[in-house]
């Protein structure tokens, strides 16, 4: 099965910040057909400051993110990613590492794999960094 480029995203959003709230901007490009939710595994801190790690493609709790975001069946995240993410979270925060596939760039990466081209280097821009470069730019 041709897949697009795989893309792990680690965010972080306040302690009173609904999942739900993620889940349903994480739905809009998946409804559109641009990405596909490989892998999504939510954290925060419990009361004594340990991580509470949760996984939303298992478990009953969650079959209606799940079904919202289609996510695959597919595990990519490693425990070792996990816990890059869980030192950057702050004490007031939680967070969220989601795989993602780029769907719409699919049939681009089977085309370019039948040319013989090869991806050499990517680069993701946080968007802030973006606003700003263009801000300074005007």
């Amino acid at each position: 099965m041709a897949r697009g480029p795989v893309e792990v995203l680690f965010l972080s959003f306040p302690a009173e910040a609904a999942v739900d709230q993620v889940v349903d901007l994480l739905r809009r490009p998946v409804d559109a057909g641009l990405l596909t939710v490989v892998d999504l595994v939510v954290f925060r801190r419990d009361p004594e400051g340990g991580l509470v790690f949760d996984d939303l493609e298992q478990g009953e709790e969650h079959s209606v993110a799940r079904a919202l975001l289609r996510i695959d069946s597919d595990t990519l995240l490693t425990d070792l990613d996990l816990e890059v993410l869980a030192t950057s979270l702050a004490d007031d925060a939680q967070g969220a590492a989601v795989v993602v596939e780029h769907v719409w760039a699919t049939d681009v990466a089977e085309g370019l794999r039948d040319l013989g081209a090869e991806m050499t280097m990517t680069v993701r821009v946080p968007v802030d960094e973006v606003d700003a470069a263009f801000a300074s730019a005007d």
